[in-house]
C-alpha cells in the first residue's frame, strides 16, 4: 500500500492499458478479429477498430467473415448446447433411477416419493451449478463437438456416482 493519494480515476495504473486495451489493428481486418477475440471483448475489439477510423460497415463484414469461417471449421457457441445435454441428463437418469429402479421395489413400504424426492434434490443442485458453468463457460463460445464432450465430463461423473449411490440403496432394502 501507499502513502499517497489514489490516482486519478482517467489515469490507469502502468502497464495497464496494455492488459485491457486490444492492440492496434492491422490492415486485415478479418485477421486481427480472429487473432484477438479470444482475449478481448467484442465491445473491445469494436472500439479499437473505430478509433483507428475504419467504418462500422467494415467492421461488421469483418466480423461476419471470421464467423463464417468458424462455422466452415465447427466452431461455434456450444454453452446453451452444452447446457441442454448436461440438464437432459440429469432429467432422464431422474426418471430412469424413480421409475425403474425405486417404483418396481414393493420392498420400500411406500417410502418411493420420499426417495424419489430426495433424489431429484440432490441431482438439482449439482445440475444447476454444471448448468450455469456451462452457460458462462468461456471456452464454449468457439468450440467444436470435442470440447462440449470434454466439459459435460465431469458433470456426468458426478451425475453417475449420485445416481449409483441411490440405485445401490434401493438394492440393499
Amino acid at each position: 500500500m501507499s502513502d499517497g493519494p489514489p490516482p486519478p480515476q482517467d489515469q490507469s495504473p502502468p502497464g495497464w492499458d496494455l492488459l485491457s486495451t486490444p492492440p492496434p489493428p492491422s490492415s486485415d481486418l478479418v485477421a486481427y478479429l480472429q487473432a484477438n477475440r479470444d482475449r478481448y471483448t467484442r465491445e473491445a475489439l469494436e472500439g479499437r477498430l473505430a478509433a483507428a477510423g475504419h467504418p462500422p460497415e467494415a467492421i461488421a463484414a469483418a466480423w461476419a467473415a471470421a464467423l463464417l469461417e468458424d462455422s466452415a471449421t465447427g466452431h461455434r457457441d456450444r454453452r446453451e448446447q452444452t447446457a441442454w445435454i448436461i440438464a437432459a441428463a440429469y432429467a432422464a437418469t431422474w426418471l430412469a433411477v424413480t421409475f425403474l429402479v425405486m417404483a418396481p421395489n414393493d420392498a420400500m413400504y411406500g417410502a418411493q416419493p420420499i426417495l424419489a424426492g430426495i433424489l431429484a434434490v440432490a441431482l438439482l443442485i449439482p445440475g444447476l451449478i454444471a448448468v450455469r458453468v456451462a452457460l458462462s463457460a468461456g471456452w464454449l463460445r468457439r468450440a467444436g463437438v470435442g470440447r462440449v464432450v470434454a466439459f459435460a465430463f465431469v458433470p456426468m461423473l458426478i451425475l453417475f456416482a449420485l445416481a449409483g449411490t441411490c440405485v445401490s440403496y434401493v438394492r440393499a432394502v
